[in-house]
Formats: C-alpha cells, sequence, structure tokens
C-alpha cells in the first residue's frame, strides 16, 4: 500500500499539478509504511509530504518536517533515501522567503556539484536549485544559464525535466 500511495503522490505533484490531492496521499503512503515498521520510507515520505506543502504556498511549515525527516536519516547507512531527503530540503529552501534559506540551498548545491558523485540527477537537480535561488534573488539573467544546464542534465529524467523547465 506504501509504494503505491507513493507512486500516486509523484504522479500527482509531478504530472497532474495536484498538489493537494498529492499531499493525501503522501501523508497515506508514510502512514502505511509506518504501520509496516518502514521507518526510513516513512522519513522520506515525510519529507515529499513536506515538498507537496511547500507548493501548496506553506514553506515555513513544510521546512521543520523536511529537516526532521534530515536528521533522522544522514547519520544512516540509507544514504541513497538521505540524498533523496536532502534534495526536497533543498528544493523547500528555494521556496522560501528568507534569504539565509536561499543561501544554505545554495550552500548544499555547491557541494553537491564539487563532490565527488557526478551523476546527470544530482548535477541535474543543484543546477535546478542554484537556478531557483538566483531567480528568487531576482537575478533573473543570471539565473538562465544554471536553467538551462539542469534542462539539459535532467532531459532523460521527466520527473524532474518539468520543474527545470519552468526556470526557463
Amino acid at each position: 500500500r506504501g509504494w503505491t500511495r507513493d507512486f500516486h503522490n509523484h504522479y500527482l505533484y509531478y504530472f497532474e499539478a495536484a498538489p493537494w490531492r498529492a499531499l493525501v496521499e503522501a501523508n497515506a503512503s508514510k502512514q502505511a509504511f509506518g504501520d509496516v515498521g518502514m521507518e526510513v520510507e516513512v522519513r522520506v515520505m515525510q519529507a515529499q509530504a513536506a515538498l507537496t506543502l511547500a507548493a501548496l504556498g506553506e514553506p515555513a511549515q513544510a521546512l521543520p518536517e523536511a529537516r526532521e525527516a534530515m536528521a533522522s536519516l544522514e547519520h544512516t547507512e540509507s544514504q541513497l533515501q538521505a540524498a533523496y531527503v536532502r534534495t526536497r530540503l533543498t528544493l523547500i529552501l528555494t521556496r522560501s522567503s528568507d534569504p539565509e534559506h536561499w543561501s544554505e540551498a545554495q550552500g548544499i548545491a555547491t557541494e553537491r556539484l564539487q563532490g565527488a558523485t557526478r551523476n546527470p540527477l544530482r548535477q541535474g537537480l543543484a543546477n535546478l536549485v542554484l537556478g531557483r535561488v538566483l531567480l528568487a534573488r531576482r537575478e533573473v539573467r543570471e539565473a538562465e544559464d544554471p536553467a538551462r544546464l539542469a534542462c539539459e542534465l535532467l532531459s532523460s529524467l521527466r520527473t524532474y525535466l518539468v520543474p527545470a523547465r519552468t526556470l526557463l
């Protein structure tokens, strides 16, 4: 049940632009994973629900949820899930109106670009974050290069390509 609700959440969030329904599915998925003791997946869905809250215009409510999910995963062996949650946290930071949050998001994205792991998904999402930060700072011309690079790097990953294209 948790995986099915997770799939529905992602579909509604990324392809249907139905954030309220996506939030319902994220919370149902989180509950289903919790019912069977899958704590790591609970935290992943907590971060996904937080991302959905931010899309609904509630980044202040979303941020503590994402930070809690990140804190519970960052010192575990679940590094793939921790990276996923960190990405959600970073995307939420870009939706904030607080310049300190933008700086935090920029720092995480820059760290990702300089890290040893260089794959198109991580690089593309880092450039998406950098573009969003620049737009938040009203540096529209400067945001174009990271936005274009994000689109290029995420071109085969439709789930992430849609948010990247919204920067252009």
